[in-house]
């Protein structure tokens, strides 16, 4: 009889094996399933890709336009997706600051965060006005702000670097693990005012185990929420912007390993966290399609750092298998994509009303003046 028992718990656990595979099976879809379109856009000038940052969609008379701040030149440049439109540049006023990012309302009033801690409102011919941000964080500390930059029913959403000194000083580094990232800052009387901060690292790190917890932000305007996403974290975090409560959801994500930790004597070694990331697995960001009222959370797996040539060739990030987790407006994840590998750049997804637009402006892709996009229907 106990023979009998145990057979049957081996097959019971053999069954259960099975099913969660033919499960996982079943939610990993190939890429090629949802491609919809090929977008090449002639961008007319060699040197935009080098020079510009921060690519972003802008919709204008049902037309969506790929925006790139040039910094050198101080000038946004909109390029159409759709073959039938053409593309148009706004030059912006000029601003003694180094420009760090952007946020286009419309073509009259254009938000642009700098590096003295201000946020100026322009448009093509004039600043409209310029917003100083002069007080103390709430930990009563220097800050820096940096990108990326919304904007959102008269706040700003600002990333706050705290100004610790050298984080590969553990007390430094653990002092900013404690701190939070997100600045939610009102405008009142032309100033810069912190109604909230938000954003916590993941707890885990407060433990001496020093992942590099790169963080994102994405904000989900149909519910008043913010989520950030960390890189080696299957938790988000989820704030409320009405009640300014937060809670922490470990979102379904079987096909991510947990990561290695990274020894804190590393933590300052460039070439040592190159190899890290290459062999780890890493979340490279949440995004929120509001078109469709889900979420994307991008992933690359982990390979070999050092091919197996006799030349000394090594992988860069771009070379990982790079996978789409996408979940629905309550996080329950309902199919993963699996994209051709050395093809994708994962810096540049891009949500669209037309669908999500991935770039393959891959190292392996020379052409200078074009930019190449895919793009994706997932649902």
């Amino acid at each position: 009889m106990k023979f009998l028992n145990s057979l049957l718990i081996i097959f019971l656990a053999i069954l259960s094996i099975v099913s969660c595979k033919n499960k996982q099976d079943q939610i990993v879809q190939d890429y090629k399933t949802f491609l919809k379109d090929s977008i090449i856009i002639n961008t007319g000038k060699d040197d935009i890709k080098k020079f510009g940052s921060f690519f972003k969609i802008f919709i204008s008379q049902n037309i969506d336009y790929i925006t790139i701040l040039d910094r050198k030149q101080n000038l946004i440049t909109f390029l159409s997706i759709q073959k039938e439109y053409k593309n148009f540049e706004i030059k912006l006023p000029i601003i003694q600051n180094k420009i760090l990012d952007y946020k286009i309302i419309n073509k009259d009033s254009i938000f642009l965060l700098t590096d003295s801690n201000s946020i100026f409102l322009c448009n093509k011919e004039k600043i409209i006005q310029k917003y100083l941000l002069t007080c103390k964080t709430p930990y009563g500390i220097r800050f820096n702000l940096f990108s990326p930059l919304e904007v959102y029913k008269k706040k700003n959403f600002v990333f706050n670097y705290p100004l610790f000194g050298p984080l590969y000083y553990k007390t430094n580094l653990l002092k900013y693990y404690k701190s939070k990232i997100d600045l939610n800052l009102k405008i009142i009387n032309d100033k810069l005012i912190i109604d909230n901060v938000t954003g916590s690292f993941p707890p885990e790190l407060l433990k001496n185990t020093f992942n590099i917890f790169t963080y994102s932000r994405t904000l989900n305007f149909n519910a008043n929420k913010i989520i950030y996403s960390f890189r080696h974290s299957k938790n988000i975090e989820v704030v409320d912007l009405e009640t300014k409560k937060s809670k922490i959801i470990k979102l379904e994500a079987g096909i991510f390993a947990e990561n290695d930790t990274l020894p804190f004597s590393k933590i300052a070694d460039i070439n040592f966290k190159k190899k890290y990331t290459v062999e780890n697995d890493r979340f490279n960001g949440l995004i929120y399609d509001k078109y469709n009222n889900k979420y994307i959370r991008v992933l690359t797996k982990g390979i070999k750092y050092e091919n197996d040539d006799e030349d000394g060739t090594v992988n860069s990030v771009l070379d990982k298998p790079l996978y789409f987790l996408i979940y629905d407006e309550n996080f329950k994840l309902e199919k993963v994509i699996k994209f051709a590998e050395k093809k994708y750049c994962y810096w540049s997804i891009l949500v669209t009303s037309k669908g999500i637009l991935v770039s393959k402006d891959h190292p392996n892709n020379k052409e200078k003046n074009k930019m190449k996009y895919d793009l994706f229907k997932f649902y």
